[in-house]
């Protein structure tokens, strides 16, 4: 079933973002939604325009909703009061998550009846259900249903680069570690239990971990700052380790590594090469130039990085680290290389490099179809799904309005 709202313009809300990810995402989005007959606008809070635009759509009465990935926007207020920008103006804001609550819980708490918080992962949103204050949000979940689509540009399999394709920030996990040493003894040993049971099993609810040894030493988790601090500090340190374990996997093999912070590594030699950042569009559009893409997942459970989706569906040997759902989705694919970090690196890469050796292999049709029958039948819209929150909103604030 389709959704359609009475007013026609949505807002993007960006701000400076690594490699202009928030840019991306936002005009990728709008895509969707100029096909469904809506204008959309991005607006970019920091150039120096960007708060008068903002302040003159939303005067113009035809503003059905905004949003902003990485919930850019729904702290906005309007006075000296602290009154929330959106509950004033009495227009639905939509705060699109990817990162899990611990990082900025403040923002998923934000009190207003007119901000929806939505999550792509389910276990983002336990996190924010279960351990967060309800307030009056809204909070709803988005259906991950529309992947990067291949490249109108693809080139066939025999004419790529046979080289693995990885674009990351690298972060050193040893400096993570040091920075521990501020902290008192007994969170200093919450912190490295969390690492080690977070290294033993890909599938643990860090955060139900994180309560539990706060509760044995006798600590609340409803001290959010520390509880939520925690999970953060501990979630920033597995990711910089999986990235770290799997970008010094990659560098006795030919590898593109593309991203900032990986001077520490570049010293340590090999057949990878090490590039700059690029725009997060341009990262998008050279996934089919490469046989290889490798991925490296933060901790969760029921995700699917965009660079799995970027690599499978442009029909490259995809290698990363599995989760539930990338397992229920690419299993049986061939150019699936899903690996456990107890895993041999070196083993895994290898087979990756011996399917990436066929030359006459396409494996963009059956990845394509896979795709459609696992990932999008039978499961909702992921616009339908921003629409239909939007408008129980605008229905509900306007029942509530009439009735005062």
């Amino acid at each position: 079933m389709s959704f359609t709202l009475s007013k026609n313009l949505i807002l993007a809300i960006v701000a400076q973002n690594e490699n202009q990810a928030l840019q991306w995402a936002s005009e990728w989005l709008g895509r969707f939604l100029t096909e469904r007959g809506y204008r959309h606008i991005v607006i970019d809070m920091f150039k120096a325009s960007g708060a008068h635009e903002l302040m003159a759509h939303l005067t113009s009465g035809e503003v059905a909703f905004a949003y902003g990935f990485a919930g850019v926007g729904s702290q906005f207020t309007l006075n000296q009061g602290g009154v929330n920008l959106w509950t004033v103006m009495r227009t639905p804001f939509m705060a699109i998550w990817s990162d899990h609550p611990a990082y900025n819980y403040r923002q998923h708490i934000v009190d207003s009846p007119y901000v929806i918080q939505a999550y792509h992962i389910s276990d983002h949103m336990e996190a924010r259900r279960d351990y967060l204050p309800p307030g009056s949000s809204k909070v709803v979940m988005l259906p991950v249903t529309d992947g990067v689509l291949p490249s109108e540009h693809c080139r066939p399999f025999r004419d790529r680069l046979r080289y693995i394709y990885f674009v990351k920030t690298g972060k050193e996990p040893r400096p993570i570690a040091e920075s521990w040493k501020r902290h008192a003894p007994q969170v200093q040993e919450i912190l490295w239990s969390l690492v080690e049971l977070a290294k033993k099993d890909r599938n643990i609810d860090l955060t139900a971990a994180t309560a539990r040894l706060l509760r044995d030493c006798g600590r609340s988790p409803e001290n959010l700052d520390l509880f939520m601090g925690l999970v953060a500090e501990a979630d920033n340190y597995i990711r910089a380790w999986r990235s770290d374990c799997l970008a010094r996997a990659l560098l006795p093999h030919p590898a593109h590594i593309i991203g900032r912070g990986w001077d520490y590594l570049k010293a340590e030699g090999g057949r990878a090469e090490f590039f700059p950042p690029i725009p997060a569009q341009e990262c998008v559009e050279r996934v089919s130039h490469y046989r290889l893409v490798a991925n490296a997942n933060p901790l969760w459970r029921d995700g699917i990085h965009e660079r799995v989706l970027w690599g499978i569906e442009n029909g490259c040997v995809t290698i990363t680290d599995r989760s539930v759902k990338s397992d229920a989705i690419y299993h049986g694919l061939p150019n699936y290389v899903g690996f456990e970090w107890q895993d041999n690196l070196q083993d895994v890469i290898a087979d990756a490099m011996r399917l990436a050796e066929r030359d006459e292999v396409d494996y963009l049709p059956e990845a394509a179809v896979v795709v459609n029958q696992r990932m999008l039948a039978n499961s909702p819209n992921y616009v339908d799904e921003m629409l239909r929150a939007v408008r129980e909103i605008r229905e509900l604030r306007g029942q509530a309005a009439a009735g005062q």
